[in-house]
């Protein structure tokens, strides 16, 4: 019974009898220890609180007498435990009213809490025990056992084993047991005598070392190529939790190094560097592969430049967001003023190259650097789609990562790290290694055609690159150790350079720990304009100075693309009204480093590497324009990036930039300051005309003499006898046409690099294919939806009783009938308060939802991630039902349980034989035909002329296996599979609610049969929600959504496929067979013969079923089969109400003025005759009815009753075949019966006995 308890989180507890009478003898005596802290001896408050004190701090008596058990459990850390020791031992152990006692004990020592902390942070007490205690030991070893899960009886293993090995999916991760622990550390290590043991002893960064290299690399990920990822968990939350809590201890032991000699420091970047190699590189047998890959190098050729770099691919290898120990070492980085050259000559070094390459080789600082490099290359390939199959789990990591409260722990600390390895090894190398792990060597040496990325994703990847590149070149804060009020001040610039805002937007803007800081308030006064709110419904807001704009940098590293437009016309706005000048350059700043080691990070601006990479920038983008007359995807950014980086170029190294831009050749024998005069003059770029002039105004002031040869400057002192225009229109033409043959050559020679060439094709690129129909993109993955790969619409059956039928002898139900208006499209005049009785029966419809691609369906919706998520949260009353099949819409949040196929409408045409014509031929074709055994086997016994095939429990049926030499790209077997078990399990429970004829449970044909109560049942629910919501210009199926169409065409073509699984070795998959038996069941001459097995009325059944069933597998015959289930469904509603009016007064119901139909019915009497004229006793009861009502009252209840079916044929109809039956032209804007019989050749359409009106 308890083990049954726990399974749902509460607690139990078994205990001994013993326990229980020890611990009421225990709550006496707290409770009496309790009063005696409360009493007094005469005026002295103190005595006897100090003799409990004393007893309470004394060894425990008559230790004999402790049981084993007891004995055993004593803390082994604590020598001789006093008899406090126990006390606390056992709280945990005490119920309710003991333990409350015990903490009201406790609870003098609470009144001087906070005096003991201000103690233990502003004294020396936490340097004692963290001297002669060992307490950041203890709780890093703390940390180290309980996130390797060694737990033994509830308790940590102390010392922990150091080799035990980290699962992010064990119970230490979920909990949240681990924060006190980090929050105890930090802020103990925040003490400054604790900060100065820290700097001054290696052992504490070597313990510390050891930790964080526990959780290096924890939770990588692999990206999905080809499939989603089958299972997502949770548990990278959890992983986020405890490395950012770890994170912001190290920021505290990064801090503690401020104290730090050069060589205490340089000691401690050492030790870090020494943890990182041996957990990346050095090769072992208990190495996790999958966290830690081994480290291979290739050359890669670069502007005729052989470089060696790590090969690695991001797109195929395991990537982790998570790399502590570089995060660790990025925080020692940051003490530049220690780490200038003067402080480090004290120790025999040079330079901040020398610290890290003293020990460890070019090769080893490019194997620290690339961890955090593939992070930034994994991040941006994210951002661009390519990791789409990853669901949801990657992209919720990715907003972890860069969030801008959590950034400066992970996402800001590898771009440090990448920035500082500008100044640690070759610029060219580390920009080589960037191209390499974006791979986007091939692209800025040339090449637009990519092995992996489409031309959307090439251009964003470029795009993410040059925004790395320009963070890493320009941010200035870590590298000048800027004070923390000027980074106040810079983040508080940043964010309302954008335009005013509240205050609580503001702090939304801007990371926690500045916002916390005691000068944000006053920095946000000096820099920026409270305005107070006008009234109680306005809100103050925070407006900045003008003068604080010129701080502001567009490309702040904090900004997304959006923002940075924002600021960019904000800024340019400001200049245009302060110069006057219409198009003014925004010249970015200086990076005035003067000091420490990264004065040295403006020479990178001397890279060729980074040359090249603007050559191509400007050049791949001019070329492609070009060529195809409009600008490539992610143009603009990528021009403002590349102009970006130029302009700082100039300002930083002008005179060898200058010279790399005009001596320095690549394509065409073409330089920078080539590309750069033709970008100027460029038609589709006019825009960066100006920002071009002022780079090249820059250049000319260090190479005049080539920018006069190069640029183009229109002469108007010739008038007339030169056009430039018209010279510029031939020069574009001739170099479009050169750019034509060399992308035809680059094709080709990149499809023969892929083994996707065609031998037989010609030189030419020949015709084109038709482009596959999108449908969107998927809710899961973002990834175009087309026929190419399979996909389905999300979609939900439930039981329903939403309709209703006509009951029997209720007149107020027969006077609601007479009153309806005659068009279902219009609102009613008034309302009829009649409430619904019980139905009869409990059918089905589905609601549509998105659409997702069907590899995604496995990963999200089904059972497995789903029983992940109740088992780890167990008390939780889940939306969700696992048996019922039930997922939640990751898009809406509603409730779902299957995936319909999305398919196109019928590509096939109406038959155009004339109604007549074609009853003969299909007498003539049954005649013809010979028997079908098979047929006759998938028809139920009951003589109904419904299919097997399409009944809810159907024992025969199986999972629809693919047909191997026919390959179903839509998947539709396994969508059919989602629909048949969610409606079985409801058929099997409504059977004692259905009066409809159908086998017993076992036989083929028992259950709900779908063409009638699903897919009929759905139409109908859809028609009705379409009352009173038309207009004159729109008909019924006008209103029906593109979804709801393709949720009705889902579930036909699901009909379809049932009815090819029964005849699998046929090549029409039965639909011949099919179509025979429904022409069969309509036509009255063949239902009577001894051919068929048709013992069960036809008009006992529901024509529109008929009618669906038709769509599903003969849609050509579909008017046909309409005008013969129109008549079907009025005969059936003349039977109807014979019966009903029979029963009923005649003088009780609304009066009708006189006819208004006569034009659709005619001869109301004699077609109820007609109808009747087989039964004497329906036709004596008809005359009867004919007589006590008269035919105005009968002719508008026949009106009534089967319009209903006219507007759901015409909601069939338009979903499978639209073409071929568009909304009719009709003058008429009143009696929507009229229209609707357009639809049809005749005087037909369709509707139901049943009588569905609501």
């Amino acid at each position: 019974m308890a083990q049954a308890i726990a399974q749902i989180d509460l607690g139990v507890t078994v205990r001994r009898s013993y326990d229980t009478f020890r611990e009421q003898v225990t709550a006496v005596i707290i409770e009496w220890l309790l009063d005696l802290t409360r009493s007094r001896i005469g005026s002295d408050t103190l005595y006897l609180r100090e003799i409990i004190a004393l007893e309470l701090l004394s060894v425990r008596k008559n230790s004999t007498l402790i049981s084993s058990q007891d004995v055993g459990r004593v803390i082994p850390d604590v020598h001789d435990p006093a008899r406090i020791d126990w006390l606390f031992f056992y709280h945990a152990r005490l119920w309710k009213k003991p333990r409350l006692n015990l903490q009201g004990v406790a609870s003098h020592f609470a009144n001087v809490y906070h005096r003991v902390i201000d103690a233990y942070l502003l004294t020396d007490l936490a340097l004692f025990i963290v001297r002669h205690h060992n307490i950041v030991s203890r709780l890093l070893a703390i940390i180290t056992a309980f996130f390797t899960n060694q737990i033994q009886d509830k308790r940590i293993i102390f010392p922990p084993n150091a080799d035990a090995e980290l699962d992010v999916d064990t119970f230490p991760f979920k909990s949240k047991r681990f924060m006190p622990v980090f929050s105890d550390l930090r802020y103990l290590c925040h003490n400054e005598p604790v900060q100065d043991l820290i700097a001054h002893n290696r052992e504490f960064i070597n313990q510390f070392a050891k930790t964080c290299q526990i959780f290096m690399c924890v939770n990588p990920n692999k990206r999905a190529a080809s499939s989603h990822v089958e299972y997502e968990t949770d548990a990278w939350i959890s992983v986020f939790n405890v490395t950012l809590s770890l994170s912001r201890v190290i920021k505290v032991y990064g801090e503690a190094f401020s104290r730090a000699t050069a060589g205490e420091l340089v000691a401690a970047i050492t030790t870090v560097v020494h943890h990182i190699l041996m957990v990346t590189a050095v090769v072992d047998d208990q190495r996790d592969v999958t966290r830690f890959p081994p480290v291979l190098f290739h050359e890669v050729i670069f502007g005729e430049v052989p470089y060696k770099i790590i090969d690695f691919d991001v797109l195929d290898g395991w990537v982790s967001f998570h790399h502590s120990l570089q995060w660790l070492l990025a925080e020692l980085f940051k003490h530049v003023n220690i780490l200038s050259e003067e402080s480090l000559q004290t120790v025999g070094l040079a330079s901040l190259r020398d610290v890290c390459l003293r020990n460890a080789s070019e090769e080893a600082m490019l194997t620290i650097i690339d961890y955090p490099l593939r992070v930034l290359s994994m991040i941006a390939q994210i951002r661009t789609g390519l990791w789409v199959r990853n669901g949801f789990a990657i992209r919720g990591q990715l907003l972890h990562y860069r969030d801008f409260m959590l950034r400066e722990l992970c996402y800001d600390q590898d771009l440090f790290i990448l920035q500082t390895s500008l100044v640690v090894l070759d610029p060219n190398t580390v920009f080589i290694s960037m191209l390499d792990r974006f791979q986007l060597i091939g692209y800025f040496s040339g090449a637009t055609l990519h092995p992996s990325y489409d031309s959307a994703h090439l251009s964003s990847m470029v795009e993410e690159l040059l925004y790395v590149l320009i963070t890493i070149l320009t941010e200035t804060a870590c590298a000048t150790k800027m004070p923390l009020p000027t980074a106040v001040r810079r983040e508080i610039v940043h964010a309302l350079a954008v335009g005013p805002c509240t205050f609580t937007d503001l702090v939304k803007r801007v990371a926690e720990r500045m916002v916390d800081d005691v000068c944000f308030e006053r920095v946000l006064k000096e820099v920026a304009t409270f305005k107070a709110p006008e009234s109680t419904a306005d809100f103050g807001m925070y407006e900045l100075k003008d003068e604080a704009f010129d701080e502001v940098n567009p490309f702040f590293y904090h900004y997304t693309r959006n923002k940075r437009e924002e600021v960019d016309i904000v800024l340019r706005n400001r200049l245009k009204k302060k110069t006057g000048n219409p198009d003014p350059v925004i010249v970015p700043k200086p990076l005035n480093i003067t000091k420490g080691p990264f004065s040295t990070l403006s020479s990178a601006f001397e890279s060729e590497v980074l040359v090249q990479t603007m050559f191509y920038g400007i050049y791949n983008i001019l070329v492609l324009t070009d060529a195809t007359g409009a600008a490539p995807p992610s143009a603009e950014a990528i021009l403002d990036q590349i102009l970006q980086l130029a302009m700082l170029a100039v300002v930083e190294r002008p005179h060898v930039f200058s010279g790399l831009a005009v001596y320095k050749v690549y394509e065409e024998s073409k330089n920078l300051l080539d590309v750069l005069c033709t970008f100027e003059h460029h038609d589709k770029y006019s825009s960066y005309k100006a920002r071009v002039q002022w780079i090249l105004s820059q250049i000319a002031l260090q190479e005049p003499g080539e920018v006069q040869k190069r640029r183009m400057v229109p002469d108007t002192s010739l008038g007339e006898a030169v056009d430039p225009n018209e010279a510029k229109k031939r020069a574009a033409k001739a170099r479009q046409e050169e750019i034509m043959r060399r992308m035809k050559e680059q094709q080709a020679s990149f499809a023969i690099n892929m083994e996707d060439i065609n031998d037989d094709e010609d030189d030419d690129m020949g015709e084109t294919p038709e482009a596959p129909i999108s449908y969107g993109t998927c809710i899961v993955c973002q990834e175009e939806l087309n026929s190419t790969k399979a996909f389905g619409s999300l979609g939900f059956i439930q039981p329903s009783r939403h309709l209703r039928r006509h009951p029997d002898a209720h007149l107020v139900y027969i006077n609601e009938a007479i009153s309806a208006p005659p068009s279902l499209d219009r609102l009613q005049d008034g309302s009829v308060d009649t409430r619904f009785p019980l139905p009869d029966t409990v059918v089905k419809n589905a609601k549509p939802r998105g659409s997702t691609n069907f590899e995604a369906f496995p990963s999200q919706f089904t059972s497995g991630s789903i029983r992940q998520r109740h088992r780890n949260q167990a008390t939780r009353n889940h939306p969700e039902s696992i048996p019922r099949k039930e997922y939640i819409c990751p898009l809406c949040k509603s409730l779902g349980n299957v995936i319909l196929p999305v398919v196109p409408s019928a590509a096939t045409e109406l038959n155009a034989i004339a109604f007549p014509d074609w009853i003969r031929a299909a007498g003539i074709g049954i005649l013809k035909s010979k028997p079908d055994p098979t047929l006759e086997s998938l028809q139920p016994r009951n003589g109904t002329g419904e299919f097997v095939f399409w009944s809810a429990q159907d024992p025969s049926y199986q999972s629809y296996m693919r047909v191997t030499d026919r390959p179903d790209s839509m998947e539709v077997h396994k969508m059919v599979d989602t629909m048949m078990i969610v409606v079985k399990n409801i058929s099997q429970q409504t059977r004692h609610l259905r009066d409809r004829p159908e086998p017993e449970p076992g036989e083929r044909g028992a259950g709900i049969y779908l063409p009638e109560e699903l897919v009929g049942y759905t139409i109908a629910a859809l028609e009705v929600a379409q009352r009173g919501q038309g207009s004159s210009e729109l008909t019924v199926a006008d209103g029906i959504t593109d979804s709801q169409y393709r949720m009705i065409r889902g579930a036909l073509t699901c009909l379809t496929k049932l009815a090819a699984l029964s005849f699998k070795g046929r090549p029409d998959e039965g639909r011949d067979a099919v179509k025979q038996a429904i022409i069969k069941r309509l036509l009255p001459e063949w239902s009577r013969t001894s051919l068929t097995s048709f013992a069960y009325p036809l008009l006992l059944r529901d024509p529109f079923a008929i009618l669906i069933e038709t769509a599903a597998v003969a849609p050509d015959m579909l008017r046909h089969v309409l005008i013969l289930t129109y008549y079907a469904c009025l005969a059936r509603t003349v039977i109807g109400l014979v019966y009903t009016l029979n029963k009923s007064r005649s003088h009780l119901t609304t009066a009708v003025s006189g006819r208004s139909h006569e034009d659709i019915f005619g001869d109301i009497r004699m077609f109820f005759m007609s109808v009747v004229r087989h039964s004497p006793v329906f036709e004596q009861a008809a005359d009867m009815v004919i007589q006590s009502f008269g035919e105005a009252r009968i002719e508008k209840l026949l009106y009534t009753f089967t319009l209903p079916f006219l507007r759901r044929a015409a909601i069939l109809c338009r979903a499978v075949m639209p073409s071929a039956f568009p909304s009719p032209a009709s003058e008429d804007t009143v009696c929507e019966y009229r229209q609707r019989l357009v639809w049809v050749t005749t005087q037909s359409s369709t509707v139901s006995l049943d009588c569905h009106w609501s």
